[in-house]
């Protein structure tokens, strides 16, 4: 099991005078391989939600950061801001940002997961 850090509130776009902003969880790993990583996309039927809730979507960032995968937590415009696929376009440019910044964060980007339920799910 690692320790991590925890970074909340990154800005991963801006569109529409919003930011749109990820949490991000890097297990505190000696190995000087990259890392996994998990992206969680919260569920709410793309109208509700947020990456803060407490709840399984935390856990599960915890989680795999305690055990050695990089993990962030993300948001999207939801439904009553911008049309759907706007939320899909929204989690393609989280994919983005972390490709642009797996070697500073040491994320391996041909090891990439996602996971949600609900919308992030979809």
């Amino acid at each position: 099991m690692y320790d991590f850090v925890l970074v909340r509130n990154v800005v991963f776009k801006e569109i529409d005078n919003e930011k749109l902003l990820l949490d991000l969880y890097i297990p505190k790993v000696s190995s000087p391989d990259y890392l996994p990583v998990l992206i969680i996309i919260h569920g709410g039927a793309w109208c509700g939600g947020d990456k803060a809730d407490e709840g399984l979507n935390a856990e599960y960032a915890r989680m795999a950061a305690k055990n050695g995968i990089s993990a962030i937590s993300i948001n999207y415009r939801l439904s009553q801001v911008a049309t759907f696929p706007a939320q899909l376009e929204d989690v393609q440019s989280a994919i983005l940002w972390l490709c642009n910044y797996a070697q500073e964060l040491k994320i391996d980007v041909s090891r990439i997961g996602l996971l949600g339920a609900s919308a992030g799910a979809h």
